[in-house]
């Protein structure tokens, strides 16, 4: 069990906190891949352009949304909920 003690609930949260943003993008790069490269014509290129217009700007929104956040009471929220849920519990 000594060679497992680095993996801690922050260090969790922090793969988890990488991992979300880049499977987000990977998702978006698979769906905008096909609809161009397997569509037929113009619409479905124009609807790939559409989302990925609107998952650029709402990632973007999300970003300016997180920098303005204030970072103290989020993190006594964050420690608060991982010490009071049961399943960051180790045994």
């Amino acid at each position: 069990m000594e060679m497992l003690d680095f993996i801690t609930p922050q260090f969790m949260a922090g793969v988890i906190l990488i991992l979300l943003p880049l499977l987000y993008w990977g998702f978006n790069f698979v769906v905008i891949y096909h609809l161009l490269r397997f569509g037929i014509g113009v619409q479905p290129k124009r609807f790939a352009a559409l989302y990925f217009l609107g998952s650029s700007v709402l990632f973007w929104i999300v970003i300016m949304l997180f920098i303005n956040m204030d970072m103290g009471s989020f993190k006594t929220t964050l420690r608060d909920f991982i010490t009071n849920t049961s399943f960051f519990t180790v045994y």
